[in-house]
C-alpha cells in the first residue's frame, strides 16, 4: 500500500475516533503485597496530569450506532459531566466540572468506556450467580491526562467503592 494511502487512512480514522488511536495505557495490577500495590499507584500517579474523585452529573449518547458503520466498526459516543469532589493531583478544584466525550468502539479492547455501562464494560454476578451488567455508581476515582474533552478509559476510571476497598484512596492520600 502506498504511504500516502496509509497516511490518508490514519487521518480519516483519527477524525472518526479521536484519541482512540492512541495506545492503551496498561491498567494497574492489583497486588496483595502492599509495597507492590503502592508502587503501581505511584506509577499511575506520576503519569497522570490530574487525579480526583468526581460524581456523575449527567451522561448522554451523542452517537449510538450499534449497527455496523461504513468503516466496519460499531460505535457509541457518550458525553458525560462530572462534579469534582476531592482532588489528589492537578489543577482542578473541588466543585469544578470535568467534561468527557468518550468514543466506545464495540468489540475493541483499547477504547473509551461508558460511565452508565451502556455498552457494557463491567459485569458482576447477580443473586443467581449469573454474569450480568453491573449497576455502576455515580462517584468515581478518575486518573486524567491530556486536554478536554477527555475520554474515559477503563484503566483511569475506578468505582469509588472499589478504590476505597483496595486501599487505593488511602495510598493516594499518603502522596499528598
Amino acid at each position: 500500500m502506498p504511504k500516502i494511502a496509509l497516511l490518508f487512512i490514519l487521518v480519516v480514522m483519527e477524525m472518526l475516533y479521536g484519541n482512540v488511536l492512541l495506545a492503551c495505557e496498561p491498567c494497574r495490577q492489583y497486588s496483595a503485597s502492599k509495597k507492590e500495590w503502592e508502587n503501581e499507584i505511584r506509577n499511575f500517579f506520576e503519569r497522570s496530569d490530574a487525579i480526583f474523585v468526581a460524581t456523575v452529573i449527567s451522561a448522554s449518547k451523542l452517537i449510538d450506532n450499534r449497527q455496523e458503520h461504513i468503516d466496519g466498526s460499531k460505535k457509541v459516543v457518550e458525553k458525560a459531566r462530572f462534579r469534582i469532589d476531592k482532588v489528589f493531583k492537578g489543577s482542578f478544584k473541588v466543585g469544578d466540572f470535568y467534561d468527557t466525550r468518550s468514543t466506545i468502539v464495540i468489540g475493541e479492547s483499547c477504547t473509551g468506556v461508558s460511565v452508565v455501562n451502556d455498552p457494557v464494560w463491567i459485569r458482576q454476578l447477580d443473586q443467581n450467580n449469573n454474569v450480568a451488567p453491573a449497576q455502576l455508581p455515580i462517584q468515581w476515582l478518575i486518573y486524567s491526562s491530556g486536554n478536554a474533552p477527555y475520554q474515559l478509559g477503563s484503566c483511569g476510571l475506578i468505582p469509588i467503592d472499589a478504590a476505597t476497598k483496595s486501599g487505593e484512596i488511602a495510598i493516594l492520600e499518603s502522596f499528598r
